[in-house]
C-alpha cells in the first residue's frame, strides 16, 4: 500500500490495486494548496489535492495504436455512486486533471460528520478521436473518499486575564466569565459538529488559598471563594476537555488558559 499522509495525521491517501481510497478529515491543518504537505498531497480547510493518485495515462491500449490523428483530447469522466449534496462543494465536486493524474475536490462549508461518510465513484479515461479499435474510453475504476467524523479540540475564551476581587468576600460569581465555548468545529453555519460529546472545564489552583472553584459549561459562570485572610496573586490554570478522546487522531483538552485573581 502507498500511505500518503495529508497536512494533519488523521488524513491519509491509500492506493491499492485497481480501487483508489482516499480518507480525509473535515479540515486539514493549516497548509495552503501551494504549499506542499508530504508527498504531495495538499490541502487548505476543506479543500483538498492528491498528487499524481493517477499514474500511467495512455491515450490507447497497450499493444494498440491509436489514431492517427494529430492531436487527441484526454479527460476523466467520474460518475459518482452516491448522492453529493452537503458532502461536496457542488462547484468543487472531485475531478482528476488528464494532464497530471492530479485529484481535486472541496467538501461543503457547511458539512457536519458524526459518523464517517464513503462516497464511491467510477472512473473512466476518455478522449474525443478513438483508435484502431474504435473504442475511446477506458476501463472503469473505483474511487472511494472517506470523510472521516470531526474530532477537533475543544476551545473556549475568556473576558480578562485578570479578576480583582476584595479579602474575606465569600463566593464570587462572575456571570459568563467564559464565553465561545465550543465543543469542538464550528461550521459556517456556527452550528459545533461536535454538539453530542459531553464537556468539563479542569481547574488547576492552590487548594490552601481558593475553594469551590467552578465553570459552568453551559453557561461560562466562573465561581470561586478566596480563603480567609488570603492576600495578593493567584494563579488558575483553565483546561477544558471533553468527551471524544483521541479517536481520529483528535484532541480531547483546549489549549490552556491562565488567570490572576488579585
Amino acid at each position: 500500500d502507498d500511505e500518503r499522509i495529508l497536512c494533519s495525521s488523521f488524513c491519509k491517501s491509500q492506493s491499492k490495486n485497481c480501487t483508489m481510497f482516499v480518507t480525509v478529515g473535515r479540515y486539514c491543518g493549516d497548509c495552503s494548496l501551494d504549499q506542499s504537505c508530504n508527498d504531495g498531497i495538499n490541502c487548505e480547510n476543506r479543500c483538498f489535492r492528491v498528487d499524481s493518485i493517477v499514474q500511467n495515462v495512455f491515450p490507447a491500449q497497450r499493444g494498440i495504436q491509436p489514431s492517427p490523428h494529430s492531436s487527441q483530447n484526454l479527460s476523466f469522466v467520474i460518475q459518482p455512486k452516491n448522492n453529493l449534496h452537503g458532502i461536496f462543494d457542488m462547484d468543487r465536486v472531485p475531478t482528476i486533471d488528464a494532464s497530471n493524474g492530479n485529484l481535486e475536490f472541496c467538501l461543503s462549508d457547511d458539512l457536519c460528520v458524526a459518523e464517517d461518510i464513503q462516497i464511491s465513484f467510477n472512473v473512466a479515461l476518455v478522449h474525443d478521436i478513438g483508435d484502431s479499435s474504435g473504442q475511446n474510453i477506458s476501463q472503469s475504476h473505483e474511487l472511494t473518499v472517506i470523510v472521516k467524523r470531526v474530532n477537533q479540540r475543544p476551545s473556549f475564551k475568556l473576558r480578562g486575564s485578570s479578576v480583582s476581587v476584595w479579602g474575606n468576600s465569600g463566593i464570587s460569581v462572575l456571570p459568563s466569565f467564559a464565553f465561545s465555548i465550543a465543543k469542538g468545529n464550528v461550521n459556517s453555519s456556527m452550528y459545533d459538529c461536535e454538539i453530542d460529546q459531553h464537556i468539563t472545564f479542569i481547574i488547576d489552583y492552590d487548594p490552601s488559598s481558593l475553594t469551590q472553584v467552578l465553570i459552568e459549561p453551559n453557561s461560562g459562570n466562573l465561581s470561586f471563594e478566596v480563603k480567609p485572610n488570603i492576600y495578593g496573586r493567584l494563579k488558575l490554570t483553565i483546561i477544558l476537555q471533553d468527551s471524544g478522546g483521541t479517536e481520529s487522531n483528535g484532541k480531547a483538552v483546549s489549549e490552556k488558559h491562565i488567570l490572576d485573581l488579585v
